[in-house]
């Protein structure tokens, strides 16, 4: 701004002491010398000089300004910007927190199970129609805890002849995932003695609407248990290999019943002596659609009163084949299992009745061939299974209950949903002692 002031002083000046000599001169000729033209243009240069120097100072003090102030509100930004980022880790710790106290706590519970309702008309008994529940409870207490429990509830004659409503409690056990190769449960289990109980009897997965017979009311395979079980698979190649190991409280032998002695009780859920059965199951699957096993289950299944150790050794074996195959338009199913029971013989003196000894080996178990066309034009054909299935029983013909028993059954199914079916059978019956007992049942049954 001085500069500017100078320089405006001396352009006065200089106009000044020029209009003096041209006044001076103005006499003489009225005219500007050569001398006085190159002073007053060194003096205007100079003032030139001086300006342009004044501009590029003004210049880079806003240049410096504008730098100054973008660097202020840069540094607001900044500390605007890391506020901003201390309040989002603060949150995420906080969040991270919260999610670890509620991780352990965090459950899923799935209610599933099925239902089923029926008729039975049976040579020899009353025909009736039939009603079961099962709820099925899976807790998922987090990702390596699991909760199952289920009860099987139904409407019956009781002994003295009474209707009432059973319910029985047929799994109550926690699950460990130790890791992708093994779980620990512990509680009341089905038991992997073969696979009809552990895979094949709920009344939407069955192709029959009834049990085989060993497997059912007069049964020689157990179904559950209370103990602990460690299962899992391994990857072999393309192949892979289940097991199952096992030890509970085991079956019991009954000796009081004049109609059943010899046969094993597994619902005996309370352990009558210090020895538990260990047992266990192996398969194998050489193709997905094929799968083989074997069970073993060794018990003392002699109560207290009992002096002698009495011992029961059961057997299995199962195969299980399902494949969609073009060339028969449609899917086949082939099943089968069979058990060995064999218990050590002993003495039973059963109430009211003289005292028995008898060879106590039994075996029993089915085969069941069905056909579902899938492939198919028609919907109406393709929701329709033709399955037949054969199974006997064969007990001792000195037990109290000994007889060969068997038969085949022939069904026809409608699948109105893949968990939802109607099954109508015709069942033909034949025993070597009892009076045979053709039957004619039908189903519904709905599971989830």
């Amino acid at each position: 701004m001085k500069a500017m002031i100078v320089g405006t002083g001396v352009l006065a000046l200089a106009l000044a002491g020029g209009a003096t000599m041209a006044q001076d001169a103005s006499p003489a000729g009225n005219y500007v010398t050569r001398e006085e033209y190159q002073k007053l243009k060194g003096q205007l240069d100079t003032m030139k000089q001086e300006m342009d120097t004044l501009r590029k100072e003004r210049a880079a003090q806003q240049v410096q300004l504008v730098q100054a102030n973008k660097a202020t509100q840069d540094r607001m930004q900044q500390e605007e910007l890391d506020k901003i980022i201390d309040d989002m880790q603060k949150d995420i710790r906080e969040n991270r927190s919260l999610l670890s106290g509620l991780r352990s706590g965090t459950t899923r519970l799935l209610i599933a199970g099925d239902v089923s309702a029926g008729f039975t008309a049976r040579r020899g008994e009353n025909s009736t129609f039939e009603a079961t529940f099962a709820p099925l409870f899976l807790w998922q207490i987090n990702e390596r805890i699991l909760f199952e429990g289920a009860l099987d509830i139904a409407v019956e004659r009781n002994g003295v002849g009474e209707n009432e409503t059973a319910t029985d409690l047929t799994i109550a056990n926690i699950s460990y995932l130790v890791n992708n190769n093994l779980a620990i449960t512990a509680g009341l289990f089905v038991v992997p003695f073969s696979t009809y109980h552990l895979h094949f009897d709920p009344p939407w997965i069955n192709k029959f609407p009834d049990d085989p017979l060993a497997f059912g009311g007069n049964a020689i395979a157990p179904s559950s248990e209370i103990g602990v079980m460690g299962s899992g698979g391994i990857l072999i190649g393309g192949t892979r290999l289940t097991y199952a190991l096992y030890v509970t409280n085991g079956p019991s032998v009954i000796t009081d019943d004049p109609n059943a002695a010899g046969s094993l009780d597994f619902d005996n859920f309370t352990d009558l002596n210090n020895d538990k059965a260990v047992g266990g199951r192996l398969g194998f699957l050489p193709i997905p659609e094929l799968e083989v096993g074997y069970s073993l289950m060794r018990a003392s299944v002699n109560p207290e009163s009992f002096t002698k150790n009495v011992n029961a050794l059961l057997m299995a074996g199962d195969a299980n084949y399902v494949k969609e195959l073009d060339w028969l338009r449609g899917t086949i199913t082939l099943r089968a299992e069979w058990v060995w029971s064999n218990v050590e013989d002993v003495t039973y003196h059963p109430a009211g009745s003289s005292a028995l000894r008898f060879d106590n080996d039994r075996n029993g178990g089915y085969a069941t061939v069905a056909y579902r066309p899938t492939k198919a034009d028609s919907k109406v054909i393709r929701n329709l299974e033709f399955a037949v299935r054969y199974d006997s029983l064969d007990v001792s013909r000195k037990a109290p209950d000994g007889d060969f028993e068997q038969r085949w059954t022939f069904g026809i199914d409608y699948w109105l949903a893949p968990n939802a079916v109607i099954k109508f059978a015709y069942q033909v019956d034949d025993k070597d002692v009892g009076e045979d007992q053709n039957a004619f049942l039908i189903q519904f049954g709905l599971g989830i």
